[in-house]
């Protein structure tokens, strides 16, 4: 198999736990479907802002139906879970269940 062709291993848990000390970097956790085992990598913090840049490429190719007249149609006010979707429910324009109230006190930059 070429290097292009290999499979890429599945991610069971992602998660950011700490800043590096010079607070360039976010410490990430990684478990893998084959293992048990949290690998931890210190990823700069302007490779999160390429990342984002990509999903939001990503989700914006997704979105763009291939044949229009045959896309399924949508509600304009229909409401568009992200991958938030919980902190969003919590939120004090959420309208459906789960609402709580403003959850989020200050918006702070985080990557």
């Amino acid at each position: 198999m070429t290097e292009d062709k290999k499979l890429p291993i599945s991610v069971t848990a992602l998660r950011a736990d700490d800043y590096s000390p010079d607070a360039k970097n976010i410490i990430i956790s990684v478990t893998t479907k084959y293992s048990n085992i949290d690998r931890k990598f210190s990823v700069p913090i302007d490779c999160f802002f390429d990342f984002i840049v990509d999903l939001r490429r990503l989700n914006a190719n997704a979105i763009e139906p291939a044949h229009p007249e045959t896309a399924p149609p949508t509600a304009p006010d229909e409401h568009q879970a992200s991958c938030f979707a919980l902190e969003e429910e919590k939120g004090e324009d959420w309208k459906g269940t789960g609402a709580t109230g403003l959850a989020i006190k200050e918006a702070k930059p985080s990557l």
